[in-house]
């Protein structure tokens, strides 16, 4: 209701050339606008923590109907907001409202599904996919990607001094000479801050998990253990 009401509209052309129009930005940059994936992702976490034994026995109709709504929802909000995006003059407004109100939850469920999926063994060549080893250096290089990105583009952009003739090569040309700058930078910030603090948290965690007293129902687990060792020896001087 709120983009309804107030003609927020979602062509990135209109948000930059009304950036004085604080309505936009608020839309844009607020964290409770984008907070439907994020809760979506902590209650599937929260389930996968305190849940993780549990597992649902879905038949092929169910996974096979899952698997096609998440396509399907993914690819409509992917392509779907092409029209909206063409700074054609006057923009659809209901169309604004729907898609401004409801991409970030749906996009959300869409991801929650592939993670459900893939962790309950319904993910299949996705699975393997998401699985593969490469991932896991990349991952953790994703925080380090999107907090460096902005400012590499917005540099890379504000150098030009002359209007571009923009092509499919040249826009190729600007993807790889951006990722492999952002990329260069990532890897730095990540071992020299990121991975440090990483590993001074698993030794704070590792530190605290040992000094906690682990009990076996009202005996504490080492003082059982002592006796199960003393009994040990009884035994043995006793048959000897």
């Amino acid at each position: 209701m709120s983009i309804l009401g107030n003609n927020l509209s979602l062509n990135a052309l209109d948000t930059l050339a009304n950036r004085s129009d604080p309505l936009s930005w608020v839309n844009y940059c607020n964290i409770h606008t984008r907070a439907s994936p994020w809760l979506l992702g902590i209650l599937l976490g929260y389930y996968q923590r305190n849940l993780k034994r549990a597992t649902f026995k879905l038949s092929r109709l169910s996974v096979s109907v899952g698997w096609i709504c998440c396509i399907l929802l993914m690819i409509v909000l992917i392509f779907g907001p092409y029209q909206m995006q063409q700074y054609l003059g006057e923009q659809n407004r209901v169309a604004n409202a729907l898609y401004g109100s409801l991409a970030k939850f749906a996009w959300g469920l869409a991801i929650v599904w592939i993670v459900f999926a893939c962790v309950q063994g319904y993910g299949g060549l996705v699975n393997e996919f998401l699985s593969y080893p490469l991932w896991q250096l990349l991952g953790r290089l994703t925080y380090a990607i999107y907090l460096i990105h902005p400012p590499v583009q917005v540099t890379t952009a504000a150098l030009a001094r002359m209007s571009v003739f923009y092509t499919n090569f040249v826009a190729i040309q600007n993807i790889w000479r951006d990722l492999g700058i952002i990329l260069t930078i990532s890897i730095v910030l990540a071992l020299v801050f990121e991975s440090p603090m990483i590993a001074l948290e698993k030794l704070l965690v590792r530190k605290n998990h040992r000094s906690e007293v682990k009990t076996n129902g009202n005996t504490p687990q080492i003082v059982s253990l002592h006796l199960s060792e003393s009994m040990d020896c009884q035994k043995t001087e006793s048959k000897s």
